[in-house]
């Protein structure tokens, strides 16, 4: 069994009203009897764009601890399953359905992941600041992975980096909000 958390975020909410999705709450997860991992998902606000030669996507990019990727049933079908620093996994669809901005008509454009240059670009909505880092992929989410088909994984610490930039200092770890909280029982990790 796995159940998933998401904040809630529908609009006329005050936040002092609703339970948070943070480190405490967290915590009180992992001490559910019958819970056997409580995986926090952070995703970077604003929108983070790859682009490489004359093709760009856009992606949902997510942190995650690399030890909580079998929890989660991520698994490649091109590369490895890892998340060193640096590195990152791409949603299965990703590779498949780049597009030439400057084309009249959409029309996809596979890219090769592993050995075309590819840049992440992360601009802040709040001030119209962009980041501009080299994308290193170290493996291709396979489809079957379902939900992350189109998105960006990277490790935890990396992602907190981009947040830290995103804001202008540093997020406090204990009211950080999340964007997902997976928990899954003992029997099967997924």
């Amino acid at each position: 069994t796995q159940i998933k958390v998401y904040p809630d975020r529908r609009p006329g909410l005050d936040a002092e009203d609703i339970p948070q999705l943070d480190a405490p709450a967290v915590r009180r997860f992992r001490q559910i009897d019958g819970v056997a991992a409580v995986i926090p998902l952070l995703a970077v606000p604003g929108s983070a764009e790859i682009t490489t030669r004359d093709a760009q996507n856009f992606a949902q990019l997510l942190g995650v601890e690399p030890a909580n990727l079998p929890y989660l049933g991520v698994d490649v079908n091109a590369g490895s399953l890892s998340l060193e620093h640096g590195e990152s996994l791409l949603g299965g669809a990703l590779p498949e359905l780049f597009f030439d901005p400057a084309a009249d008509t959409y029309e996809p454009v596979a890219i090769d992941v592993f050995n075309d240059p590819l840049q992440l670009r992360i601009m802040n909505r709040e001030n119209a600041d962009e980041l501009v880092i080299d994308l290193t992929v170290s493996g291709v989410i396979t489809t079957e992975s379902g939900e992350y088909m189109d998105v960006i994984m990277m490790r935890m610490d990396d992602v907190l980096a981009l947040v830290e930039w995103y804001g202008g200092e540093e997020p406090e770890p204990e009211s950080l909000q999340l964007s997902l909280i997976h928990i899954s029982e003992p029997t099967r990790p997924y």
